[in-house]
């Protein structure tokens, strides 16, 4: 994604929720603010990569703060209202393929980073799964699933890798001659998921749980 004049006011929103997150010190969140607007002019140029920019000046506050995980806390309210969520569909639904793949989409929602509220996760759920998918290229990717020999998956944010988890159990159950590896964060970077955290949440019993090598939002290639 191309750097847009929006990104401007999300580095420094998200730079407040660190250091917020990060320290209840008054002074040390002050610091950590004018760090942020220091740093506004390394990272945010006509060619920046706003994941990019933006993760190196989260890291910079993470070491101001010496905080290496203030979102942990979010992430793990998120992982088990998740987790109480799928395991209540599990019982109440008989879910297929498709289902699976509609509920990994709606997964998606599940973002603190902007400003998502936790409380929330059944109710969209519930509400995402009856919907009928926008853009539905499900068929393409069923037969290229069939044909294929490997799968990798790129998981996003805690709470909503529950939901991947369900996905990948299905597919699993359909190919089951495909070999599944599952890449997260090699450690914290805002709330997306870990390789700690899919080893939590049992993602070796569905694929070989590896990590991205990153730490960066986003996957730069």
């Amino acid at each position: 994604m191309k750097v847009h004049y929006e990104c401007l006011s999300c580095f420094i929103t998200q730079s407040q929720k660190i250091s917020e997150l990060a320290t209840e010190d008054l002074e040390k969140r002050k610091e950590a603010m004018i760090v942020a607007a220091k740093a506004v002019q390394k990272y945010y140029h006509r060619n920046a990569v706003p994941a990019i920019g933006g993760s190196l000046l989260f890291l910079e506050l993470y070491r101001l703060l010496e905080n290496d995980d203030p979102f942990k806390e979010y992430k793990r309210i998120s992982n088990k209202l998740a987790k109480k969520v799928v395991e209540e569909l599990r019982k109440e639904l008989k879910i297929g393929l498709k289902d699976a793949l509609k509920l990994a989409i709606a997964g998606n929602v599940i973002d603190f980073a902007v400003g998502y509220n936790p409380e929330k996760i059944e109710e969209d759920i519930e509400h995402r799964l009856n919907e009928e998918l926008y853009i539905d290229e499900s068929e393409e990717l069923f037969k290229s699933l069939e044909n294929a020999k490997t799968l990798l998956y790129l998981v996003d944010n805690c709470g909503e890798i529950y939901f991947d988890r369900l996905f990948l159990e299905k597919i699993e159950e359909a190919y089951p001659a495909l070999k599944i590896y599952i890449a997260a964060k090699e450690a914290p970077i805002i709330n997306d998921a870990t390789v700690e955290d899919l080893k939590e949440a049992d993602f070796g019993k569905v694929g070989k749980i590896v990590s991205s090598g990153s730490r960066i939002v986003g996957n730069p290639l």
